[in-house]
């Protein structure tokens, strides 16, 4: 089993990061509008390469592909890595402007990860923050986690942003953050990554984690 950090930098390494990720969005919203005939509606967040926005064929085949499998945008968040908008070219910025103008969401995710980030909050218009999981993860018990944990998201509020904490794994983080008002939450605290099949099950029979 090959985790994204090895197979992701070969491919952008070798020029084919455009044709992965178009083949991720693809299968991704193939299987949204599978739900969508299931009466199942639910966001499909999707990591998208910042570099890809600068070629406009690109662009085109995202959205293109959203129109044939028959979503709306609103129900597609991109997710740019922290990491990557330490210099965006401009290419790459009106290309997100303009996606988010066509109502996709954009989402800064493992935030507090990059050299920039509160640059990149003023000049790209992100509508979800997700915070990474080194501050997220036992937070309770590491007061500096903590408080860049609560800053980060008193940032996200103020600017009108959803919050996504990650790296939830154990009952003391999703009530940290629950109580610190995250909108959302990801992590094994409430499932594992899992097939199609067994997710739907998992959603029918959701109540709370344990």
């Amino acid at each position: 089993m090959l985790g994204p950090g090895t197979f992701i930098p070969l491919a952008q390494a070798m020029g084919e990061i455009d044709n992965l990720s178009n083949q991720i969005y693809t299968g991704a919203l193939s299987q949204a509008a599978e739900w969508v005939e299931q009466g199942i509606n639910l966001r499909i967040a999707i990591n998208v390469s910042i570099n890809s926005f600068s070629n406009p064929d690109f662009c085109d085949l995202l959205l293109d592909a959203t129109k044939r499998h028959g979503l709306a945008p609103e129900q597609i968040v991109i997710e740019v890595k922290d990491t990557q908008t330490e210099y965006i070219p401009a290419k790459c910025l009106e290309a997100l402007m303009s996606f988010r103008l066509k109502r996709f969401g954009l989402s800064i995710d493992d935030f507090g990860t990059g050299k920039t980030s509160l640059t990149r909050l003023i000049n790209v218009p992100f509508t979800e923050m997700k915070i990474d999981k080194i501050f997220v993860n036992g937070a309770s018990q590491n007061a500096s986690a903590l408080a860049i944990l609560e800053s980060s998201i008193d940032i996200a509020k103020k600017l009108n942003m959803e919050i996504v904490a990650e790296g939830v794994e154990v009952k003391e983080d999703w009530e940290l953050v629950k109580e610190l008002g995250c909108d959302y939450v990801q992590g094994f605290y409430c499932a594992k990554p899992m097939r199609n099949e067994d997710l739907i099950d998992f959603i029918k029979s959701w109540e709370k984690p344990h």
